[in-house]
């Protein structure tokens, strides 16, 4: 036992190493120089580890409902991409074209996953090597996504933070979550699921950094809560049936309201329907709407009246001031604004085009990571 988990723990630190000799040092690579040193560790691994024996029960229910959880997936994306927009991928799609970007990208997924199930599987009673193993597999996910990227200011790093290391982390967290309690081809499909089809569909929905990574967030986390209810349930049932019951009970009820609060999230911050959320990051409201909180803007209010707050746009940037005057001509009318905390009126007039809602009511203090982070980035600049 002692000799497989020192084999196992071999396999991790090549991975890690390969992975970082990649990210750090060749940065511009083909995939297909890459997937050699990984073929070397899976065949490595097959040797001195070997392939796990069976599968766990209840493979196939999971594999349902990765395969449910994914068109979903894809189902609400293009959904909010009918009202956000949809970019071209890019590739190309002649037969030649899409056998090499699928076919390599296969191969990298099934040597992954089948050398992630050799460690995952014969290391299972070991807490470190799983947890070792996460960020080995990470690690290559990572070096494998970005190695084209320079990161060269706060800005890519933030970007390399949103757009690698929490949406990889998490993802590699739920396929070695689903290789530890089911079996390899279950990951295998997942991860070709949610990696391939890009090369495949020609378009793909506008959603922007930010919205993109809240679905690949949120999108993982739910898979491993329905496939631990899935794996678990009966037993708890057979354990403790009165206790299962509420239990299950009260989960249904959390399940349905944290979905509800992502649904109005994302509706929210993507500003697709008829409200939009927005940091306040400036004291010009201070006293009435302070730096830090969130405010809920009407896009469909049209009752532009003294008093109300509006949101607008002026020189590039969104101001939320009140309303101090109304001047109406036969040719068009305008808005003098002023922020409740300012002693001066503003030295410009509000177009009604430039109008982009009425104030509702304002979220105190939730605002406030989103604000730092913003002047973080503009220290770069």
């Amino acid at each position: 036992m002692k000799k497989e988990s020192q084999r196992i723990l071999l396999v991790e630190i090549l991975l890690i190493l390969v992975s970082f000799v990649q990210f750090f040092i060749i940065r511009r690579f083909s995939l297909w120089i890459y997937l050699i040193p990984i073929l070397a560790i899976a065949i490595f691994s097959y040797f001195f580890i070997g392939l796990p024996k069976r599968a766990e029960r209840g493979s196939k229910d999971v594999l349902l409902v990765l395969i449910i959880g994914c068109i979903s997936y894809y189902l609400l994306i293009y959904f909010i991409g009918f009202f956000s927009g949809f970019l071209i991928t890019g590739y190309g799609h002649t037969p030649l074209t899409l056998f090499q970007n699928i076919f390599p990208h296969l191969v990298f997924i099934i040597l992954i996953e089948y050398i992630r199930s050799m460690v995952v599987k014969k290391g299972k009673f070991d807490k470190k090597i799983i947890i070792l193993s996460v960020f080995a597999f990470f690690c290559v996910d990572v070096a494998l996504k970005f190695s084209l990227l320079q990161v060269d200011s706060r800005e890519a790093v933030l970007k390399v933070i949103l757009n690698a290391i929490i949406p990889t982390l998490i993802k590699t967290a739920l396929l070695t979550y689903i290789t530890y309690t089911t079996e390899a081809k279950n990951s295998i499909v997942y991860h070709c699921l949610m990696e391939l089809p890009v090369y495949i569909i020609p378009i793909f929905p506008d959603l922007g950094d930010y919205i993109s990574n809240i679905f690949l967030i949120v999108q993982p986390m739910l898979m491993i809560v329905f496939i631990y209810k899935i794996l678990y349930d009966k037993r708890e049932k057979i354990e403790n049936s009165r206790r299962t019951v509420k239990f299950n009970k009260y989960q249904r009820i959390l399940q349905a309201f944290l979905v509800l609060l992502l649904v109005v999230v994302v509706v929210l911050v993507s500003g697709v329907g008829r409200y939009v959320a927005l940091a306040i990051g400036s004291e010009s409201m201070t006293g009435t709407i302070d730096k830090g909180d969130v405010i809920v803007i009407d896009k469909k209010d049209k009752n532009y009246k003294v008093g109300a707050i509006i949101a607008f746009e002026y020189d590039g940037r969104v101001l939320v001031h009140r309303i101090m005057e109304i001047n109406e001509t036969e040719k068009e009318v305008s808005y003098q604004t002023k922020g409740d905390y300012n002693k001066d009126k503003d030295a410009w007039v509000v177009k009604p085009e430039t109008i982009i809602g009425v104030v509702k009511f304002r979220l105190w203090g939730i605002g406030w990571p989103t604000v730092k982070l913003s002047e973080w980035m503009e220290g770069d600049r």
